[in-house]
């Protein structure tokens, strides 16, 4: 199965530094997908991606991205749960 990667947009909105290392976190806001409709209010980049924006951002530039969108720990609603043990 070959693994999709769909473009995203992001506003960059402020650097936290983390102690011993070279690299900030980058805090972002109002992820959304290449056709406007709104994922997430806020994200916080960890180190290992926030150091592969090579530019120095400022407040409010856009950043554009490919990512591989990623679906961990589903749960489905009645009618479609998975049953418990000892309900059947």
């Amino acid at each position: 199965m070959s693994k999709e990667l769909n473009e995203y947009t992001m506003v960059f909105d402020r650097y936290e530094p983390v102690m011993g290392s070279l690299y900030n976190k980058v805090h972002c806001r109002n992820i959304r997908t290449s056709e406007g409709v709104l994922l997430q209010d806020h994200l916080c980049l960890e180190i290992g991606d926030a150091k592969k924006i090579t530019a120095h951002l400022t407040v409010g530039e856009i950043l554009i991205f490919s990512a591989e969108l990623v679906f961990q720990q589903i749960k489905f609603k009645y009618p479609h749960e998975e049953m418990e043990v000892g309900d059947e």
